[in-house]
This record gives structure tokens, C-alpha cells and sequence, in this order.
């Protein structure tokens, strides 16, 4: 593991230190205790998560906070107008910023964070973890007030396409496809590309046919597939066996993807140079699209090993 890479993973380090026995975690913090820089870097990531937290635990959650967003859930109103020091915080809150990154930040705690269960952890966390729980729930707690004034004094807001709320970002595309390939799927098992296509057709899945496959995929032979559902959108699942080892392609109808970033989809050929792999599952991905679908192929294998051996 090289510094990036090891810089990647503590990026999610939780502040507890519950993932200090996990391999990754263990291997990127030895690589943090080599490297001064890298140490200094975790060190301050660490000290600013701690004032963060205290920061959050000082905050007072107002008296009438629950009953008023039970209220609104209800239907119903609270009698209190809102004060000058709600608008100034809605005003606030409207004109802040996300820092540059931070999508990718929690998108890769998702990826790394071991499962595990508030409630079990609550009981027996230490008391510098419960606090920073609690911390947690205020700040929950003040977004989701947040939301509900928001909603209550912009009545008139135009609403966006509900039907484009449903489509599924390139991004959402990849992670849920790397995350369910990397739990093992069970299949259901088909003898060829012609049985599998049958069977998602008459689910009313999108398959793929031979035209549609890359040049090294096109000669394998099919051993099954899964029925998907990314967000509420169907999707498939077809796999091929490679000398004993599973490669799986993920398949979605283009117009349930996210308009805007349609046009970042190749071609099954311009696709070459553009394969990537995930740098906790080691999952090597590739995506391309045509006119009625988009493809992902994941195999455990090196990217440029992927490129070669397929496109």
C-alpha cells in the first residue's frame, strides 16, 4: 500500500479507533507510523474531528424542536411564528457550500465502514464515544429542523421532475454494482447468453446481446444472472466464467440513468483507456454505453489486465 492509497483509506478512520483491527486500516496506519508527513496529516484529520465534535455536543436542541417537526409531519403547523434568528439560519444554511471533495469523502467511508449496530454500540462504547453519538443526534436533529422550516416558508417552490428524483447517478451505478459483485451474488444458473436473455426479457429485465459485449467477453461462456434493483430502477446482472473465475457484467436501461451524464458514457471501444479499479475491493471496473443501455464489467483483476484482455 502506497501513501495515496493509505491516505484514502484513514480518510474514514473512525474517531473510536473500531477500525484499527480491520487489515486495511492496520496496514494504512503502519504506513502513517513510517511516514512523517502522513502522520502529521492523520494527526490533524484526528484533532480536527474532536474539535468537531465538541463543537457539536454544545449545542442545545431547542424545547419545542421535536413537537414542532411531529407537527409538520402530522400535516399540521406550529402556532410560534418563526423568529428573526430562524430566518437568519435558513438564510444560512441556504448560502453554504459543501467543501470540494466531500461527496467522494462519504462515498468512500460507506465503501470501507465495517457493519455494525448503533444500538449494541451505544451500550458498551466508552463515554468519550457516547458523547461524540449524542453529537451526532443534535446535529441530525438541527439539519432535519432545518429542512422543515425550509419547506414551511417556501411554499411556492416548483418541485424538479419527479420522475428525473428516480433516475440513478453514473456514480450510484458503480458503487452499488461494486458492492453487490464484491458479497458474492447468488445466481440464477443458465447454460448460454441466448437462456440468460430469455429469462431477463420475460422479467422484464435489459440483457445483452452478443453485439453489445466487449470483443474479450463476447466468446465467454455465460454461466448465469441476477435480477437488480438499483434505487427503483430494474437492472441485470449477467456473469461469464473466465478459467474458473467469475467476470460479471451490470446492466441498466440508459434512460433510467442521470440525463446530464449521459454524455460522459463511451463506446464499448473508446472504452480501453478508461478502466479503473476500487481501492477497497480491488475490483476493476469499466463503463460504456449505446443507445438503449449502460454496461459495467467488474473482475478482480489489475485495470490494465482488464483493458487488455477485453476491450
Amino acid at each position: 500500500m502506497d501513501k495515496e492509497q493509505a491516505r484514502f483509506i484513514l480518510q474514514s478512520f473512525r474517531p473510536d479507533g473500531a477500525d484499527a483491527k480491520d487489515p486495511d486500516f492496520a496496514e494504512a496506519l503502519a504506513v502513517a507510523a513510517e511516514d512523517r508527513e502522513l502522520g502529521d496529516w492523520l494527526a490533524a484529520e484526528r484533532a480536527q474531528d474532536a474539535a468537531f465534535a465538541a463543537a457539536l455536543n454544545a449545542l442545545e436542541i431547542p424545547d419545542d424542536l421535536r413537537e414542532n417537526i411531529l407537527m409538520v409531519l402530522r400535516g399540521d403547523h406550529p402556532e410560534e411564528a418563526f423568529s428573526d434568528m430562524d430566518s437568519d439560519f435558513i438564510g444560512a444554511l441556504a448560502s453554504v457550500q459543501p467543501p470540494e471533495g466531500l461527496r467522494d469523502q462519504i462515498v468512500t467511508a460507506m465503501k470501507v465502514e465495517t457493519t455494525s449496530s448503533v444500538s449494541s454500540s451505544a451500550k458498551t462504547a466508552p463515554k468519550r464515544v457516547q458523547s461524540w453519538m449524542r453529537s451526532a443526534a443534535v446535529a441530525a436533529a438541527l439539519v432535519l429542523g432545518a429542512f422543515v422550516a425550509l419547506e414551511m416558508t417556501n411554499k411556492d417552490r416548483v418541485g424538479p421532475d419527479p420522475q428525473a428524483n428516480h433516475r440513478i447517478s453514473l456514480e450510484t451505478f458503480e458503487n452499488a454494482s461494486i458492492k453487490l459483485v464484491a458479497g458474492g451474488p447468488e445466481l440464477v444458473k443458465k447454460a448460454d447468453l441466448s437462456a440468460i436473455n430469455s429469462f431477463l426479457f420475460s422479467q422484464e429485465r435489459p440483457g445483452a446481446t452478443v453485439a453489445e459485449l466487449p470483443p474479450g467477453l463476447a466468446g465467454m461462456k455465460a454461466v448465469g444472472c441476477k435480477l437488480l434493483k438499483l434505487g427503483e430502477k430494474n437492472a441485470s446482472l449477467l456473469c461469464f466464467d473466465k478459467d474458473g473465475q467469475t467476470v460479471h457484467l451490470v446492466v441498466v436501461r440508459r434512460e433510467d440513468l442521470v440525463e446530464t451524464e449521459l454524455a460522459t458514457l463511451g463506446n464499448v471501444k473508446s472504452e480501453a483507456g478508461s478502466c479503473r479499479q476500487c481501492a477497497v475491493t480491488k475490483l476493476s471496473v469499466a463503463t460504456w454505453g449505446d443507445d438503449e443501455h449502460a454496461f459495467l464489467l467488474l473482475s478482480k483483476t489489475d485495470p490494465d489486465k482488464l483493458r487488455k484482455e477485453f476491450f
